[in-house]
């Protein structure tokens, strides 16, 4: 399913501005995503001609379903941090190159042509759920039934999803006895169902070196530890 966001970009050119540059962009920040369907909306201030709009970048694709909606999808062509910095220290510097994690595109009509600069951006980091229960305090039998971790985007306008890819879980109890195993996806496993079944008032359970994927990353991220205390 693709994953659109809708940008509703608030530049908005008085009649004096228009005269230079003569396009209406309709966006919420100017920030698109890697990795999601960005929808840029485009209105010419002055006609009605069609609007063409391109990007220098090999990695980033456009298209339109009309004369004033642009999708743009920018692809991560590296597969993980070390290898973007690796490339970027061997490139030679070129003149009036653009700062990284920024892209222009070129916005023309039959009459005139303007550029709009955005700011590239990952997916933010999700916030991690135990099922429907925030990391704190729950209830031992709403522990014991939970089935894994979920990662959720949080105050984001647009449908995109994170998947857990692996975690640890350290079972510390009432009596100090600790019990760890490690687990791949976001699903408990039979081992990791069993630990959570014997959640107990009192223990602590720690989750831990988690690894998620977001669209547009091109290797797992990592998250920051979780805890639950069990009542």
């Amino acid at each position: 399913m693709k994953k659109y966001l809708f940008l509703f970009f608030a530049i908005q050119f008085s009649w004096v501005s228009a005269q230079t540059n003569p396009y209406f962009v309709s966006n919420a920040t100017p920030v698109l995503y890697r990795g999601v369907y960005n929808v840029l909306y485009l209105k010419s201030c002055e006609n009605t001609d069609p609007i063409r709009v391109t990007c220098k970048k090999e990695n980033v694709d456009i298209s339109t379903e009309d004369n004033s909606k642009y999708i743009i999808r920018i692809k991560n062509n590296y597969n993980s941090p070390e290898e973007l910095l690796e490339e970027l220290e061997n490139l030679p510097p070129k003149k009036d190159a653009l700062p990284y994690g920024i892209i222009e595109l070129k916005i023309q009509s039959s009459e005139k042509t303007t550029y709009q600069r955005f700011r590239v951006k990952q997916i933010p980091d999700p916030s991690l759920w135990l099922g429907n229960y925030r990391p704190g305090n729950i209830k031992a039998e709403k522990f014991r039934v939970q089935k894994g971790l979920i990662a959720v985007l949080e105050n984001l306008d647009f449908d995109a999803r994170c998947t857990v890819k692996s975690f640890s879980i350290l079972r510390i109890s009432k009596q100090g006895k600790r019990f760890f195993l490690e687990n791949g996806g976001p699903k408990f496993k039979e081992e990791t169902t069993v630990l959570v079944e014997n959640a107990q008032a009192e223990d602590i359970y720690l989750f831990d070196n988690i690894k998620c994927k977001c669209p547009g990353d091109g290797t797992a991220r990592n998250l920051d530890s979780i805890i639950f205390h069990i009542k």
